[in-house]
């Protein structure tokens, strides 16, 4: 309140999931909600939260469904913050300054987890290096981090099944490494004590 964000505005930090016009985008029309997830989304006021945040005028005119976003479709947790660059200058920076959110949802990890095979240690402890930093540069705005599990890595044919050599990027490694990514994240959101969407237990079901 003091840094003077909108508490009726949300930035989108992330990869392709993010990224995607399927997340979150269609809550900006006006469609119908079933009657249990109005019921589960109402506030007190009698409002859902979806309209809470759809009647806020963010930028030219557009709401937080509909604003820009600091997501690209690949990806990883580095791209938010690049190395060599300051902070604010960076995609998630500027996103910040553009929109003035009180709330900001970030995911990242699907690309973290998947771009390169490294030591399991090593993977998680520079995937959370970066997702702190993530989180210290919106805190040091004013905006409170929405962190999200990273959602289970399914079945690729193109892959092999088991590794075959040290490098290899197989189907057996992926599910390994996404799932230590999304353990990663949500024990971040536990020290740091802050919200989690656990996405990955959501998509599940799926």
């Amino acid at each position: 309140r003091e840094l003077g964000r909108n508490p009726r505005a949300f930035a989108i930090v992330g990869d392709s999931i993010s990224a995607s016009p399927k997340f979150l985008r269609p809550f900006a029309s006006h469609h119908e909600l079933d009657d249990d997830v109005r019921r589960r989304l109402t506030l007190t006021s009698g409002q859902t939260v979806v309209d809470f945040y759809r009647g806020a005028d963010l930028v030219a005119g557009l709401d937080s469904f509909r604003a820009p976003r600091a997501a690209k479709v690949g990806a990883p947790s580095r791209w938010a913050l690049p190395d060599g660059m300051a902070a604010q200058a960076g995609p998630a920076g500027r996103l910040i300054a553009e929109l003035e959110p009180a709330v900001a949802l970030v995911l990242f990890g699907s690309n973290d987890a998947t771009v390169r095979f490294a030591d399991l240690p090593e993977l998680v402890g520079s995937y959370r290096q970066r997702m702190a930093a993530i989180v210290d540069l919106l805190e040091a705005q004013g905006v409170v981090a929405v962190l999200n599990t990273v959602p289970r890595h399914t079945y690729d044919p193109a892959r092999p099944d088991c590794d075959h050599g040290p490098a290899d990027l197989s189907n057996w490694r992926l599910a390994v490494q996404t799932s230590a990514l999304s353990a990663a994240v949500a024990e971040l959101a536990c020290e740091r004590h802050l919200p989690l969407i656990d996405l990955r237990h959501a998509f599940d079901a799926l």
